[in-house]
């Protein structure tokens, strides 16, 4: 997995050739030791070097089987990673929201509702910019749900809201519905500031627990 890792590594600073090498590496050693549970992490990262570097037809094939391979030999990640990335790759939109769909449904079965209620909103936006209202009001219906499971409200619940909202805003707007549009608009900038808020808190105490350890270490020297 060293290999693939450092594949990525190169693939998010855009040296394709160091990245192929990798993960050309990664694969021989998986042939040769049978690494069955590091194939389907393989798929996906060989997946996301193709839809990186152009060739899309490739890109699609590896991620279905990271989805295949990742049910084979239970890597759960595989799957709905690769159900994303197919999402994101399909031209089809019925393709892709199946496949949004499938990483939802996984998202839900584990747990994490965040995940859940980000890609419904995504489902939502891609079925509101065809004229699949119905649909797309369903979905974001969903997403609320999914949040509504949520306990703890931390950052990540207020942007997921703050992007309900927003998606919220823009189909009132669509529908000639300015004062709804408008009041979601506003909700979706509170909830902007209590998600900035806890990033701030993050910050201060990153920094007093820094100032911490630096007093630490002064009264050592000391």
């Amino acid at each position: 997995q060293t290999h693939i890792s450092i594949a990525r590594c190169y693939e998010s600073i855009g040296r394709q050739a160091e990245c192929f090498q990798q993960l050309s590496l990664a694969r021989q050693i998986i042939s040769k030791y049978q690494l069955e549970t590091v194939y389907p992490i393989f798929c996906l990262r060989y997946a996301s070097y193709h839809r990186m570097y152009g060739d899309q037809d490739s890109a699609k094939i590896y991620a279905l089987k990271s989805i295949e391979s990742g049910h084979k030999y239970g890597v759960e990640r595989s799957v709905f990673d690769g159900h994303l990335l197919m999402g994101i790759l399909s031209t089809d939109l019925d393709t892709a929201i199946y496949h949004f769909q499938k990483a939802v449904d996984i998202f839900s079965e584990r747990g994490d509702f965040y995940g859940a209620a980000s890609q419904s909103v995504n489902i939502a936006s891609r079925l509101w910019n065809i004229k699949r209202n119905k649909e797309a009001w369903q979905a974001i219906h969903r997403a609320e749900m999914y949040l509504s499971k949520i306990e703890d409200k931390t950052k990540n619940y207020y942007l997921i809201l703050s992007l309900i909202q927003h998606q919220r805003q823009s189909m009132f707007e669509a529908q000639g519905k300015l004062d709804s549009s408008y009041h979601y608009l506003k909700l979706a900038y509170e909830n902007d500031n209590k998600a900035q808020w806890y990033v701030n808190q993050q910050k201060i105490t990153q920094n007093a627990v820094e100032f911490a350890i630096q007093k630490e270490k002064e009264k050592v020297k000391n």
